[in-house]
């Protein structure tokens, strides 16, 4: 089995109000970016399976064997990222597209993984849909790198939130995205980045902090009753972009 080593930089970065330990992690030569603190986001896998990755399609989609035994080679789309296109049969190869590809075929051909599991088994393609985990070394420790995140730390997806997902990693998701563009890395370095949802700005400072729900189409302002069972926070001009629209009922910033 492959595995990657990890080295502390002993920096502290602020995302979200949270210190975060950043690492730069090396996968056989690609040296890319990551944070200790989610390393705790595999405490939450329950349903999984062992798997060995057979080829990488593209950016998001990967094909595995998950029975070492049977060698039943199957198509998994990753949860919780996109990526440019390089391989859809009616769509150009899209910018970034094959740097996406790359950094996926780099990091994960031949390597042996972890695949879990949302509460959506498969797509309407009958795709599996899951989360790939990579183990490292770190502090003397096997630990497991998510890397439907790690893609999106380093700029090389978007965070995927058409379909809800589990809530924390969906938030999760979101500020690694944040991070990406702010810091421009990868595909956020380019010099214009297509936003599927254009906003105007009327005030560029302006960008208070908002919640939405894993089910729902608005935005709200925290204490809404409709977070009662599910908030997740991110910038209202994030929530904009993702075509989401103030709720009427408590009024959020527009």
């Amino acid at each position: 089995m492959k595995k990657a080593t990890a080295i502390a930089l002993l920096l502290l970065l602020v995302i979200a109000s949270f210190a975060l330990t950043s690492l730069e992690l090396d996968f056989d030569g690609t040296k890319v970016l990551y944070f200790a603190e989610y390393f705790d986001l595999y405490n939450e896998v329950t349903a999984f399976d062992e798997a060995e990755i057979a080829w990488v399609t593209d950016g998001d989609t990967v094909n595995l064997i998950r029975s070492k035994t049977l060698k039943l080679i199957e198509p998994v789309r990753l949860i919780g990222l996109d990526t440019p296109e390089t391989v859809h049969p009616s769509k150009p190869v899209e910018e970034f597209g094959r740097e996406a590809s790359n950094f996926a075929k780099k990091v994960l051909t031949d390597r042996e993984v972890i695949l879990s599991y949302d509460w959506d088994p498969r797509d309407k393609y009958n795709r599996i849909l899951g989360y790939l985990w990579i183990p490292v070394e770190y502090s003397g420790e096997t630990r497991y790198v998510l890397f439907n995140l790690l893609a999106i730390l380093n700029g090389f997806g978007h965070a995927y939130t058409s379909f809800t997902f589990n809530e924390n990693y969906m938030q999760t998701f979101l500020v690694a995205e944040s991070y990406a563009s702010d810091n421009a890395l990868g595909l956020w370095g380019l010099q214009e980045v297509v936003i599927d949802t254009p906003v105007e700005e009327t005030n560029p400072g302006y960008d208070p902090t908002v919640f939405i729900t894993n089910t729902g189409t608005k935005y709200h302002r925290e204490g809404c009753r409709y977070l009662k069972d599910s908030k997740i926070a991110l910038r209202l001009s994030e929530a904009k972009r993702r075509g989401y629209t103030a709720c009427s009922v408590c009024n959020p910033p527009q």
